[in-house]
């Protein structure tokens, strides 16, 4: 998986911590549900990213018309992908997005720190197994937990 620049994606590289939000936050986010601001403070020396193929989902999602999910999908992609750098990974055929963010969490958890956060049980504990930082949304808490320490 090579890492590219997509919008302001370039300053990656001079980021020690790099937080990969999935498509469940996003979501969520749009729904004010949660709040980045509440990722931000308990992780202030991470650097937020989206990977294409969150992106990638979200277009599909909002390519359904007339559902919920594809109206608030629509609202993420105009609003709410400048508050993140986008990193551009290749895209594998029939592979899922949580595979994907996973596999680049793992590409470059050697050099640099790197959680997933997500609010999707299952990529929560994939990522816990293959020894990925997590910060997991806690539904019935509405908050945020890290799940590991990072700092």
């Amino acid at each position: 998986m090579e890492i590219s620049r997509v919008g302001s994606g370039s300053e990656l590289e001079k980021y020690n911590c790099i937080a990969v939000v999935d498509t469940s936050i996003v979501l969520l986010i749009s729904l004010k549900e949660a709040h980045l601001d509440d990722i931000l403070d308990l992780i202030p020396n991470c650097h937020t990213v989206l990977l294409t193929p969150v992106i990638i989902e979200l277009q599909s999602m909002a390519k359904k018309k007339n559902t919920k999910k594809s109206y608030i999908a629509e609202w993420a992609l105009n609003n709410l992908l400048q508050l993140f750098n986008v990193i551009e990974i290749s895209m594998e055929d029939g592979k899922k997005v949580d595979d994907m963010l996973i596999e680049f969490a793992e590409s470059i958890k050697r050099i640099k720190k790197v959680l997933i956060i997500t609010a999707d049980t299952k990529l929560k504990d994939d990522a816990l197994k293959k020894g990925i930082n997590v910060m997991w949304y806690r539904k019935e808490r509405k908050g945020f937990e890290l799940l590991t320490e990072i700092i």
